[in-house]
């Protein structure tokens, strides 16, 4: 089955009005997730989901699943995992915790 977590994780990521508002969403490829504005994803994006609104506790979590920064700047928030692409929710089952 699929975690909670990586559940919500998608949707977030696919919400549209999160897109066109400029707040969050998939890369041009599909293949890596990206949080354009930090402040708005904490205050808005996270407390709609996730009931806090830490974006650290956030990205403990997808620590946990493996996802990987792609750059070394900690101000950029873009994260991928192999799995977890645009559209493929059918395969988050595979993804598991460390």
């Amino acid at each position: 089955s699929v975690s909670a977590f990586l559940s919500k994780t998608f949707d977030i990521f696919s919400n549209p009005q999160f897109q066109a508002e400029g707040i969050c969403g998939w890369s041009a490829k599909g293949d890596a997730v990206i949080i354009h504005n930090l402040r708005d994803f904490s205050d808005r994006v996270l407390p709609q989901y996730f009931k806090h609104g830490n974006f650290q506790s956030f990205v403990r979590q997808l620590n946990m699943y493996n996802f990987k920064k792609t750059v070394a700047d900690p101000t950029n928030g873009e994260f991928k995992h192999p799995l977890f692409r645009r559209g493929m929710r059918h395969v988050l089952h595979l993804i598991k915790r460390k």
